[in-house]
């Protein structure tokens, strides 16, 4: 078995699909399994869009795995030898204008029409391209992330002091204003993984928030921000997934995430649920989580790392695989129907 892997234009403000893959390429190289990763060489734009497909056709091999965002490449490519992984698609509507029906071609209907198999990070990303392509639901594999850190080794510990909050991205969608509204008043310190707009810095400013930002950070850094925080504040209001979560889990974090899907369902029990549009909520949800006496707190942690199971590499790899064999076993028979 070798997996190819294929892969979109690599953008350093952009890695969260690469970490997780990177991830789970080692563990199949733990277990002998061959993969070849080959990357886009085009930045986006439709007519590199054409050149991308002739290029990904060229390169194809006996199972292509498409690891997401560049859904078009998979046009061209023998339609039961590939996987498509799909992300998100954005909030699913129905296209209007010239610029929605294109993306709607390339990035949805083309794709999934013609592969015969799809991959997705969640019920809530399969729900919403089934709302767009009903057609398409025999296709479909729920298969989460996995988690891209190690779990911690250290030991659980109450909040003493003044508590470390931490905000990872901050993209609209992160909605990290209503967080930051929150905090007013509230002896902390927020960490924000992430470029802040100008807006960000006004308002953080205003709600007299104690803050560190730290952008296009490594690996590292960003365990080192995990370890450092006793709260991960993750109220998005739209996701495909929710790595933090899961991310913030294995590094021993409370997490306050929102009651909206998918964060609910990925955060399992074991997290503090608060309506990402209501300031009141969060506010609420924050205070509770800084007021837990030390059994409850450590009851949460540890309800976290019993969530994490179905997360972790291991188990996100052995999904994989079967649905690589799969593809083995599918295309056997085929080759041999067509001998007869």
């Amino acid at each position: 078995m070798k997996i190819t892997f294929l892969e979109r234009y690599f953008n350093e403000k952009e890695i969260s699909i690469e970490r997780l893959f990177n991830e789970i390429k080692k563990e199949l190289e733990s277990r002998g399994i061959r993969y070849e990763s080959i990357k886009n060489p085009y930045p986006f734009g439709l007519f590199n869009i054409l050149r991308g497909m002739v290029f990904f056709y060229l390169k194809q091999g006996k199972i292509n795995h498409i690891t997401g965002h560049i859904h078009w490449a998979g046009i061209f490519l023998k339609p039961k030898n590939t996987i498509l992984t799909i992300h998100d698609i954005g909030i699913p509507k129905r296209p209007r204008s010239l610029k929605e029906i294109m993306f709607y071609c390339f990035f949805i209907y083309w794709p999934i029409k013609r592969l015969k198999y799809i991959t997705v990070i969640s019920e809530k990303t399969k729900n919403d391209i089934l709302m767009l392509t009903p057609w398409a639901k025999d296709k479909i594999t729920v298969i989460p992330n996995c988690f891209t850190v190690q779990e911690t080794s250290s030991q659980i510990k109450p909040i003493e002091g003044t508590p470390n909050f931490l905000i990872v991205g901050t993209r609209s969608n992160k909605n990290i204003e209503n967080s930051i509204m929150a905090l007013h008043g509230i002896d902390c310190v927020l960490t924000i993984i992430g470029e802040l707009t100008a807006e960000h810095s006004t308002l953080l400013e205003t709600q007299k928030v104690n803050y560190i930002n730290k952008k296009f950070i490594s690996d590292e850094q960003l365990i080192e921000a995990y370890e450092n925080a006793d709260i991960l504040l993750f109220m998005s209001v739209f996701e495909g997934f929710g790595l933090p979560i899961i991310e913030g889990q294995a590094m021993n974090c409370l997490i306050i995430t929102s009651n909206l899907a998918p964060m609910n369902q990925v955060a399992g029990k074991s997290a503090f649920l608060a309506d990402p549009y209501c300031v009141a909520d969060i506010r609420d949800k924050i205070i509770k989580a800084i007021k837990l006496d030390a059994a409850s707190h450590e009851k949460i942690i540890l309800e976290g790392r019993e969530n994490l199971k179905k997360y972790s590499v291991s188990a996100v790899t052995d999904q994989y695989i079967d649905l690589y064999n799969k593809i083995l076993k599918d295309t056997a028979e085929h080759n041999f129907k067509k001998t007869e």
